[in-house]
C-alpha cells in the first residue's frame, strides 16, 4: 500500500457481484486515509448487501471517486451524461469537476460486445477516467464471463484498486480547456 492520503472519496456502488464487497473497498480507502462516503444505484439497492449508513459525509463534493462495480448501464449513463437517479447525478457531477474517478467495470460477454461500449469507455477515458480490471488489476479490461462474477469479487485483489486511486502514476491530467465534442 502507499503512504497515507488526505481527502475524500465517494464510492458508487452498482448492481455487479463486486457489489458485495463494497464493505471491503471503503475499509480499505479509509485505512489509507480518505473519509469515504457509500452510495449504491437504485438497482444496487435491492441487492442483498449491507447497506451504507445514513450517516456518512456529503458524498457530492468528493476529491475522489471509486466505482466498483461499474456497469454497461452506468458507463452508459455516465458518458452521454444521463443523471436519471441520485447516483448517475453523482457521477455525471463527478465527471464535470474533474475529480479523480476510478472504476472497476464488470460487464458480461454479451453486453462487452455492443458497439456503443467502446466508445463511452474512449469518451469517458479522455475526460480522464481510469480503469481497473478485476481480473488483472490492469487499466486494460476484459468481459466478465457470465456465471464467473461471483468467484471474481470473492478473488478481487482490493488493494489493488487503493493502489490505483493513490498512486501518483494513475492521478488524472486534464487539459486547460473542457473538451467541446
Amino acid at each position: 500500500m502507499t503512504g497515507a492520503v488526505t481527502g475524500s472519496c465517494t464510492l458508487v456502488v452498482c448492481a455487479a457481484p463486486l457489489a458485495h464487497r463494497w464493505p471491503d473497498i471503503a475499509a480499505a480507502l479509509s485505512a489509507v486515509g480518505y473519509t469515504v462516503s457509500v452510495v449504491l444505484t437504485d438497482n444496487a439497492s435491492g441487492w442483498d448487501i449491507p447497506k451504507p449508513s445514513p450517516h456518512q459525509p456529503d458524498p457530492r463534493r468528493a476529491d475522489t471517486w471509486v466505482i466498483a462495480p461499474l456497469t454497461f448501464n452506468s458507463t452508459a449513463k455516465m458518458a452521454l451524461g444521463i443523471a436519471d437517479t441520485y447516483a448517475h447525478g453523482l457521477l455525471c457531477e463527478a465527471v464535470g469537476t474533474r475529480a479523480q474517478v476510478v472504476a472497476v467495470p464488470m460487464i458480461n460477454e454479451d453486453l462487452f460486445g455492443h458497439p456503443a461500449l467502446a466508445e463511452h469507455v474512449r469518451r469517458l477515458r479522455e475526460r480522464g477516467l481510469t480503469f481497473v480490471d478485476p481480473q488483472s488489476g490492469t487499466d486494460v479490461f476484459e468481459p466478465v464471463l457470465s456465471g464467473t462474477g461471483l468467484d471474481l469479487a470473492e478473488d478481487f485483489d482490493v488493494d489493488v484498486l487503493v493502489r490505483a486511486v493513490t498512486a501518483p502514476s494513475w492521478a488524472m491530467r486534464w487539459s486547460s480547456e473542457p473538451s467541446t465534442d
